[in-house]
Order: structure tokens, then sequence, then C-alpha cells
């Protein structure tokens, strides 16, 4: 919808690795990431306590909003317009 203005990333954590996969492809998400052990580790330096975790980040990765409302209640498209308002 926004074309190259925001990316949406999709992290798995705590499920297979062929299933994650797999509904990433089926929900047809471009940029996902499954995590092993190891990248879990790394996820938690950004204070991920709970799943699912929505966070807005600007392009030089600094958080914008740390607890960014979920994008299907439509408060995340608010957010995003009032921070930019170009995207219109």
């Amino acid at each position: 919808k926004y074309g190259k203005e925001i990316n949406f990333l999709s992290l798995g954590i705590y499920c297979k690795e062929e299933n994650w996969r797999k509904m990433a492809k089926d929900l047809g998400f471009k940029n996902n990431i499954y995590l092993d052990k190891e990248g879990q580790k790394q996820v938690a330096d950004w204070m991920v306590n709970f799943i699912p975790r929505y966070v807005v980040l600007d392009s030089d990765f600094n958080i914008i909003d740390a607890h960014a409302p979920r994008p299907s209640s439509g408060e995340l498209e608010k957010l995003l317009l009032k921070l930019n308002p170009s995207l219109k």
C-alpha cells in the first residue's frame, strides 16, 4: 500500500521453521525472518517480552513507538500518517 516508503518485517519465534516459512509464503510476506535460539537472544535486546509485539522504527532503526498498535486495528495506519502525512 505504501510502496517503498514503509517496510514491514515479520519475525517468527517459538515455532517450527518449516511451519513459519509456509505461513509467510501463504500470506505473501516479503520481509520475514525466522529466528533460531541465538536470534531470539538478539531480539531480547529489543526488550520483546511478549508476542505479538509491534514496534515502529525509523530508517535509522531508532524506536519511534515501542508499543505500536496492532496493524489490523487501523490505529497503526493513523500513527504512520501522523508521522508522515505525505503517505496519503
